[in-house]
Formats: C-alpha cells, structure tokens, sequence
C-alpha cells in the first residue's frame, strides 16, 4: 500500500500553536519577536534598578554628625525596614534583569514555547521587584504605599484581562474582517 499524499520539498507544514500562529515560520517569528521585548524590557529593568542602587531613596549621609558619612539616610534612623525591602526588591530586580539578558544573548535558549514561558515569568518576577522596589522606596507613608500597591494590583488585573480576552477578540474580529473582505 502506497502513500497517495505528495508533499513539496520546502512547503511550510501549518501548525496549530497555543499563540495562535499557524505556520512554522511565523511562529518562529514570534518567538523572535517576544526574544525582543523581553531584552528591551530587561534592559529597562537593569537600568533602572542599576541607578537606584547607586542613588537609593533619600540619598548618602554627606557628614557625620551621628551616623556615618556615605551610608544611605533611610538606613540610620526609623526607616531602616523600609531601606532593607528596598534594598532585596531592588538586588533581585537587577540580578533577574542580568540573567535574562545573558540568557536571550543564547539563541537556542528562546527557540522553544517552554523556554520563552520561562523568561516571560522571570520578567514577570523582575518587573513586580521593580514595582516592590518602588514601593518600599518612594513614600515613607504607609497610606501612600498600600495605594500603590493597589493601584499596581489593579493595573495587573487589567493587563491579564486585556491579553487573555480582549486581544483573542480583537484578533478573532480581524480575522473575521480578512474573510468578509475576500
């Protein structure tokens, strides 16, 4: 029994993948493409968590009338918790934006789903240190912090909303909008 199916040397095969994409070669495009988000927003991350180490919240000691000079303010005196959640959200933010970085410089590292999911969760780990460092280090007024922190929840929820229901529908009425045209 013979094999009645011809199959064209080079022909794209369509593929079904969870991001919706339906060849081989677009899918590797987005991967490519969600490889350079994830570098661009990493980068930011690493930035910005880089200049706040160097400059934390209220800035050095600059003489020594009971504290030392060039130690940070927040660290001597009542705030010296807050200084420390600063100081871990802010280390854990760039040391992750470090790591992503380096690991999206390998570009058999981002060729599979897996591997991507994996990056995209660490950013995610990375952008809410980001956020915890912002937290502990912008207000020293407890109010003012669980209002960002609400804020920033709410945002989150919006976001996860938006990609998880608006978008499909979007891109099923585009889709939609391509037949009706043809």
């Amino acid at each position: 029994m013979s094999n009645d199916r011809q199959t064209v040397p080079g022909a794209e095969v369509p593929v079904i993948f969870s991001d919706g994409v339906t060849t081989a070669a677009e899918h590797k495009e987005w991967l490519k493409e969600m490889r350079g988000w994830l570098i661009v927003l990493a980068t930011l991350a690493a930035s910005v968590t880089y200049q706040a180490g160097l400059n934390p919240p209220g800035g050095f000691w600059q003489d020594s009338n009971g504290h030392l000079a060039g130690n940070p303010v927040l660290h001597d005196g009542p705030f010296v918790k807050r200084y420390l959640t600063f100081y871990y959200f802010n280390a854990t933010a760039f040391a992750t934006s470090l790591v992503i970085i380096i690991l999206l410089l390998n570009e058999r590292f981002y060729m599979s789903e897996a591997k991507v999911a994996a990056l995209t969760l660490t950013t995610m780990v990375d952008l809410m240190s980001l956020v915890g460092a912002y937290i502990a280090g912008s207000t020293r007024n407890m109010a003012n912090s669980i209002y960002i922190i609400v804020l920033t929840c709410f945002l989150f929820v919006c976001v996860v909303y938006i990609a998880r229901y608006v978008q499909p529908l979007l891109a099923s009425c585009c889709f939609l909008h391509a037949h009706v045209a043809l």
